[in-house]
């Protein structure tokens, strides 16, 4: 009777647990070349943002104008309008993608529209001010956004990087396994 009821209990967890494989994302154990590239070209325009935002920092130390403001947060905002096409590309992909791939894609998500959030914060202060900028809330805008383009810029790249470092150890371990 115990046995009966072990093999019983045994059986429903192993159907449960077949389920949970079933509905879990389809992420495949070999990286996706796609992916990839999409995550090497959001790491250029990441790089291109944090640039961008600390250049745009230190105009809150400086005296410039707000037209030359406007200008560089347009650019900024470029940036971030081409890291969320590619965004919504690895999106389209993640499911496809190897499970460290699937992560980046997880991560960098809510840090772009974190920056973009920030970018539209900064836009709509120069927009309402004509130049006459609450210094101490746009300094901390702008440091806001400068630390938020060097977190996205770091994280992807720390994803870059570990994905090229996988495909050399795969690479040397197939030329040490011949």
């Amino acid at each position: 009777m115990k046995t009966t009821n072990l093999t019983g209990r045994i059986a429903i967890l192993a159907m449960v647990l077949a389920g949970f494989a079933h509905a879990a994302p389809k992420g495949t154990a070999k990286d996706n070349d796609e992916v990839m590239k999409l995550l090497t070209d959001t790491q250029t325009q990441a790089l291109q943002l944090k640039a961008d935002a600390q250049a745009m920092e230190t105009y809150s130390y400086n005296e410039v104008s707000y037209q030359t403001q406007g200008v560089m947060i347009n650019q900024i905002k470029d940036h971030i309008n081409q890291a969320g096409k590619l965004l919504d590309k690895l999106r389209a992909q993640r499911d496809w993608a190897a499970p460290w791939q699937q992560k980046a894609v997880d991560r960098i998500a809510p840090l772009l529209e974190d920056m973009a959030g920030n970018t539209e914060m900064v836009i709509d202060h120069i927009n309402g001010t004509n130049g006459r900028f609450n210094f101490k809330d746009y300094k901390e805008l702008l440091e806001t956004n400068a630390d938020a383009a060097q977190e996205l810029a770091a994280t992807i790249g720390n994803f870059v990087d570990y994905g090229r470092t996988k495909r050399r150890f795969e690479e040397l371990t197939n030329k040490t396994e011949q």
